[in-house]
């Protein structure tokens, strides 16, 4: 990994949650009121005629790097950068301590966590295929980040940091997430009893950073969450290679999760990252989910691997009429899908087809349809590029009864939280029995863009 300068942060960044955090705790608002009080008042007396308040800055070794400053601002901040960042941060309420985690007070699912979350990015050989393979691993950690990070540090060379950067920089500001909350090789916590896994697959030409608001939330719940690079780095750049719709592909990705499981369950996989063996992993909880493309490998991969408990798919389906050899009915584990109901990537064929997946299943399921989402609307990379603009900003409708009519997408941000809450919940009752999160599911929605569905064993007609 090349370490970078921070990227350039817009203050407006620190006033608005990261998409998807819970932004209505009152601790969160009265902290965010702290912060905007204390940079008015630093502000408001020395702002030259004309200019905004609101510049843009870098804070290094104690220099602010001018942006939109004034030589006052400027002057003014060096002499008090460091003040100013202890009452920011003061302000906030930031912790560095935990409790240990036996004595931790289990959150909802709807809330974030009751752990500190970290992530480190390695690269792992698959040497009977000849096949490298870059993963983002998010853990619990014994340390909170002390401020958020730019995803273009997700990047892994200089040349990717400065591409991914101009594409943050030319995107709908609303759309893509702008701020991630771990804390890159943290610290992780010391547990006295094994974890649950969950393994995640993109979206098609995506990245394993793709839905790193949903791999945040859940290791806020105790899980390790391991994302893959089925497509190389940053396969949705201009320049690269990518990946092609094809059942080779699709074989290509379920391998990679293959073998993934096997170097994590054999041990041999997590004393090699940061985490080392202070994390153990329970093999008898282990789930996955999957955007997209993603979805469609997470289908095949469960019914080729015994040992899978729980899985989800988000706005595709999993029995797919263009990959023959798997059906829907072949699966025994817990099941979620996630509906985006005006999906203008694959259309209103495609969501009959996960209504048709959720039909036949012949396991517990339920489908989560949510008004108004795009394709994109639960993944962080929203807007980035022109393919993955459905659900950001304006659209057409082309679900039943109301196709052809204009429309505003659901907000981003709305659509990630309510994928939070309900793969959070999900994952929660199926990995660790907690009965909480099966009422969350089995309960009508009380958000209107929410339509909750559930068919249990008994509600089914087994052969």
């Amino acid at each position: 990994t090349v370490k970078k300068t921070r990227p350039t942060v817009d203050i407006l960044d620190l006033f608005v949650a990261p998409n998807g955090s819970d932004a209505t705790a009152a601790s969160d608002t009265l902290g965010f009121l702290r912060i905007q009080t204390i940079f008015f008042e630093v502000f408001r007396f020395s702002r030259p005629i004309g200019e905004s308040w609101l510049p843009k800055f870098d804070i290094e070794d104690n220099e602010i790097t001018q942006h939109n400053f004034s030589e006052g601002h400027r002057k003014m901040f060096n002499g008090h950068s460091a003040i100013f960042v202890l009452l920011l941060f003061t302000s906030v309420g930031c912790s560095t301590e935990q409790d240990p985690p036996n004595q931790r007070v289990e959150k909802a699912p709807t809330e974030v966590g009751p752990y500190f979350v970290a992530n480190t990015t390695i690269t792992v050989n698959d040497s009977i295929r000849s096949r490298a393979l870059t993963l983002e691993i998010w853990y619990p950690s014994t340390t909170q980040a002390e401020t958020t990070e730019s995803p273009v540090n997700f990047a892994q060379s200089e040349a990717e940091f400065e591409a991914l950067s101009l594409l943050y920089d030319e995107a709908p500001r609303d759309c893509p997430t702008r701020t991630t909350t771990s804390l890159r090789d943290g610290e992780p916590l010391a547990f006295t009893h094994p974890l649950p896994l969950i393994l995640f697959s993109h979206c098609y030409n995506c990245g394993r950073f793709s839905a790193y608001s949903l791999a945040e939330r859940l290791s806020s719940h105790g899980f390790v969450v391991i994302g893959v690079d089925h497509a190389g780095s940053l396969p949705f750049l201009e320049d690269a290679e990518g990946e092609m719709l094809l059942p080779e592909q699709l074989d290509t990705r379920v391998s990679d999760l293959t073998y993934v499981l096997s170097q994590v369950l054999s041990g041999d996989l997590l004393p090699t990252t940061p985490i080392g063996n202070k994390i153990e992993i329970d093999p008898d909880s282990i789930g996955a989910f999957g955007h997209s493309f993603g979805s469609v490998t997470t289908g095949f991969f469960a019914a080729q691997t015994s040992n899978i408990k729980a899985i989800a798919g988000l706005a595709a389906p999993m029995e797919n009429p263009l990959f023959p050899g798997f059906k829907i009915e072949e699966l025994s584990m817990p099941i979620l899908f996630i509906l985006a109901e005006e999906d203008n990537s694959i259309g209103e064929f495609g969501n009959r087809l996960i209504r048709s997946n959720y039909d036949e299943a012949q396991t517990e399921i339920w489908r989560v349809d949510i008004a108004d989402a795009g394709h994109w609307s639960m993944s962080d990379l929203c807007g980035l590029v022109e393919a993955f603009v459905p659900g950001c900003g304006q659209g057409t409708r082309h679900s039943e009864q109301n196709a052809a009519t204009e429309f505003d997408y659901l907000p981003v941000a709305q659509g990630i939280q309510i994928t939070q809450d309900y793969l959070t919940a999900f994952f929660l009752a199926h990995l660790t029995q907690r009965q909480d999160a099966l009422e969350y599911l089995n309960s009508p929605s009380a958000d209107a863009q929410v339509n909750v569905h559930h068919r249990s064993m008994e509600q089914m007609e087994v052969p």
